[in-house]
């Protein structure tokens, strides 16, 4: 922080050192995703070198998960502790990779939805009649509205309208 020659003043910094034995990564995590995280468990963490964009990947392990949400981001912070490795410095940009749980979903192709003003719909088919049924969709996935098992027409053309006799084209 100075230079050799510079005189010293009281209160003023002359260098810092630090510890490059213990460092951590403190992340920002959804609420709606915090549910799948727990002290303890091991995280993979991908962190910038900073010469070429290359990247090293290390296993560190959750530490602590903060107790309060930040009300303007709706996340937690969550706090994972890196392992001593060559090349480790403050400051490094890191991406903390988390593995959830597996689950089933209902999905369709995007090209299936029909979207009228705020309704969201997909074209079914029941006993060989296209009929127009209102779905809760997220992305693809339908959250509610259609079955396993229903017969979906995918990109459906504009002739095909609500009530009318369709064949099976493909599948």
């Amino acid at each position: 922080m100075v230079e050799p020659g510079n005189m010293a003043a009281p209160g003023t910094p002359l260098m810092r050192l630090e510890d490059t034995r213990g460092f951590r990564l403190d992340v920002r995590v959804d609420e709606s995703h915090i549910g799948q995280i727990s002290p303890g468990a091991i995280v993979s963490v991908s962190l910038d070198s900073g010469t070429g964009g290359a990247t090293t990947t290390v296993s560190g392990t959750v530490a602590e998960i903060g107790r309060a949400v930040d009300a303007d981001a709706r996340a937690f912070l969550v706090k994972i502790t890196l392992p001593d490795a060559a090349g480790l410095r403050s400051g490094t940009f890191g991406r903390a990779h988390f593995s959830a749980r597996a689950r089933r979903a209902l999905t369709v192709p995007a090209g299936a939805l029909v979207h009228r003003g705020q309704m969201t719909s997909v074209f079914v088919v029941e006993k060989g009649i296209a009929r127009l049924r209102l779905v809760n969709a997220s992305g693809s996935e339908i959250l509610a509205g259609l079955s396993e098992g229903d017969v979906v027409i995918v990109a459906a053309p504009p002739t095909v309208i609500d009530g009318r006799p369709v064949t099976a084209g493909g599948r």
